[in-house]
């Protein structure tokens, strides 16, 4: 099994991608989920445009696409990780006793 730079930089940027927004969400809350969009689009546009410089012969079509809608998954990542966080402290302070 070859080592094959363009998945392992595919892997690479895909995780950077999903887990800064994450980080973005969790300490800024509702700016974290506008600039952790941002952050997801970009990076997944960067990483379109390294895959098809590594590999000519890969098809641009996705590119295109995610170039124009990217941003809307972004948002509506982001929307889930904070959808998650805002339930996440519902629960932690419903199982709270009260005192």
């Amino acid at each position: 099994m070859a080592f094959n730079m363009a998945h392992f930089l595919d892997t690479v940027l895909t995780l950077i991608a999903l887990v800064v927004p994450v980080y973005l969400v969790v300490r800024l809350n509702l700016i974290g989920v506008v600039v952790g969009a941002l952050w997801f689009w970009l990076t997944l546009v960067m990483a379109g445009e390294l895959l098809s410089a590594l590999d000519p012969e890969r098809s641009r079509l996705l590119d295109a696409f995610w170039l124009q809608a990217g941003w809307l998954a972004g948002l509506f990542y982001g929307a889930l990780i904070y959808g998650a966080k805002k339930l996440s402290s519902f629960w932690r302070a419903k199982r709270r006793p009260a005192i």
